[in-house]
C-alpha cells in the first residue's frame, strides 16, 4: 500500500504494546533487516462495546519504528505519539514513534535542573567517536578520539590544570603543572615542582632513581645495596678503622645478591 496522492501525515496518540500481548517489540539484529519494530495500540478505532480500560489505548493495532540516534525501546503501556503517512496506516513499520509521555521524576527534577532518566532497570550506552561532558567553566570528561586529533583515551580536566589521562598502556595524573604521576607497563614516575626545586622519582627496568636538593631516608633500620646485613654497618665519625659503626644504617659489600 502506498501513500495517497495528496500526501501528508497524521499524528495519533496510543499506548506502547497491544493489550492482549505480552511482547511489544521486535529487536533489529544482523539476522533481519536491523530495524527494531514496536507494537502500538491507538486510541482511535476502539470497539465501543468492549470494557473500557482507563489506563491505556484499546483501538487500532499497528507496528511502528523508533527514531535513529536515540535508540530506545519504550516501556510497555507508556503513552506515545505516532506519526503516520496518510494512506499507510496498515503498513507495518510505516508509523514512527516520535515521543513517549510518562510521569516526571519526583526527585532532582526542577525548573533549573534537567534530568535524563531511563529508569532504574535500564542500562544506558552512549556511543560515538568521542563523547564529552562539560560545564560552563571548562571542567570536562572526555572519552574517545579527540576532535583536534591525538591518541584516543579518557581525559578528566579542571580549569586549574588538574586532571588525568588514560590511554592504552599509559596513565597520567597531574595537579596543576606542579605534580605529575605517570605509569606505563615498564616505568613509574613521580615529578613534583619546577626549576631548581624540582624533585622526581622513577622506577623501571630494575632501576630505582630519586633526585632532589635534599634526599632523606629515615627509619629505625636503613639498608642499602644488594645484600646488607647487621654485620656491615656504615661507619661514621673518624675516618678509617677508627670510625664508629652505625646501629641504624647498613650497606651491602657486594653488588649482586649471592646465589
Amino acid at each position: 500500500m502506498f501513500a495517497s496522492r495528496d500526501g501528508g501525515v497524521e499524528i495519533e496518540i496510543g499506548s506502547i504494546g497491544w493489550e492482549d500481548e505480552d511482547e511489544w517489540y521486535y529487536l533489529g539484529t544482523d539476522d533481519n533487516d536491523g530495524h527494531t519494530l514496536v507494537r502500538v495500540q491507538l486510541f482511535s478505532g476502539r470497539d465501543i462495546t468492549a470494557p473500557l480500560n482507563p489506563t491505556r489505548a484499546q483501538g487500532k493495532k499497528i507496528i511502528c519504528q523508533i527514531p535513529s540516534g536515540m535508540y530506545r525501546i519504550p516501556k510497555k503501556d507508556e503513552r506515545c505519539y505516532v506519526l503516520i503517512p496518510k494512506g499507510m496506516e496498515a503498513v507495518d513499520g510505516a508509523g514512527l514513534i516520535i515521543a513517549t509521555v510518562g510521569k516526571s521524576p519526583t526527585t532532582q527534577f526542577a525548573a533549573d535542573r534537567a534530568v535524563l532518566n531511563f529508569g532504574d532497570d535500564v542500562h544506558v550506552v552512549i556511543k560515538g567517536k568521542s563523547i564529552s561532558l562539560q560545564d560552563p567553566d571548562f571542567r570536562f570528561v572526555s572519552v574517545g578520539s579527540p576532535r583536534s586529533g591525538g591518541t584516543p583515551g579518557v581525559q578528566v580536566h579542571l580549569p586549574d590544570g588538574t586532571g588525568a589521562v588514560w590511554q592504552d598502556s599509559s596513565v597520567g595524573i597531574f595537579c596543576k603543572a606542579d605534580t605529575l604521576v605517570q605509569m606505563t607497563p615498564s616505568k613509574y614516575e613521580v615529578w613534583q615542582g619546577t626549576g631548581s626545586s624540582r624533585t622526581f622519582l622513577t622506577m623501571g627496568s630494575g632501576v630505582f632513581h630519586t633526585f632532589g636538593q635534599t634526599n632523606k631516608v629515615q627509619g629505625s633500620g636503613v639498608y642499602l645495596g644488594a645484600a646488607p646485613t647487621l654485620a656491615t654497618p656504615v661507619l661514621y665519625g673518624p675516618t678509617g678503622i677508627a670510625g664508629l659503626p652505625s646501629t641504624g644504617v647498613f650497606v651491602s659489600p657486594v653488588f649482586t645478591v649471592p646465589g
